[in-house]
């Protein structure tokens, strides 16, 4: 399971870049567009004014004109695919982000599930110790002569007996 999640963050950071990639391209496309318009509104004001000046007739100003204006209904048609485009691109790098952030949150449940299998497989080893120890306590505490009694010859720690009876977990680091 950590490996398919970990093949999953893989793939995930991979879309990630990729969605980056997209996203930074289209909006240096939209950039560049825009700044054409802009460039294009600028030499429109300025056949406007040269006009206004007197450095040009009628007809070249409206031809130009013309020519400037059908150049701006383009170039605004691009300028608002290129937008859509940036919205798109941000939307899948939105979705990229997500989809990594799940896919690393599956890898570390992946991981603490795989922690807790080798840490139960632990305590069931200490736990055949412990027992094996207590027996051992008793035995000897039985041929010297102790009473019959468990508690007599040992007590388990608070934690142990948290747990145990109440079943409280121990807190990691507690020593009582």
């Amino acid at each position: 399971m950590i490996e398919i999640s970990a093949q999953l963050v893989a793939s995930a950071e991979q879309t990630l870049a990729d969605a980056k990639v997209a996203h930074d391209r289209a909006a240096m496309e939209a950039s560049a567009l825009q700044n054409r318009m802009a460039d294009l509104t600028a030499r429109m004001g300025a056949t406007r004014n040269a006009h206004a000046a007197g450095d040009m007739t009628d007809q070249q100003a409206g031809g130009l004109f013309g020519i400037l204006s059908a150049d701006r209904d383009d170039l605004a048609r691009l300028v608002a695919s290129a937008e859509v485009s940036v919205t798109a691109s941000a939307a899948a790098l939105t979705a990229a982000e997500s989809k990594l952030s799940q896919a690393r949150l599956s890898l570390e449940q992946a991981t603490q599930a795989q922690r807790a299998v080798e840490l139960t497989a632990t305590a069931k080893r200490l736990e055949d110790k412990l027992t094996a120890t207590i027996a051992a306590i008793y035995e000897a505490g039985i041929r010297a002569g102790k009473p019959r009694e468990l508690s007599a010859h040992w007590q388990p720690g608070q934690a142990l007996q948290r747990a145990i009876s109440l079943r409280v977990p121990p807190t990691l680091g507690a020593h009582p």
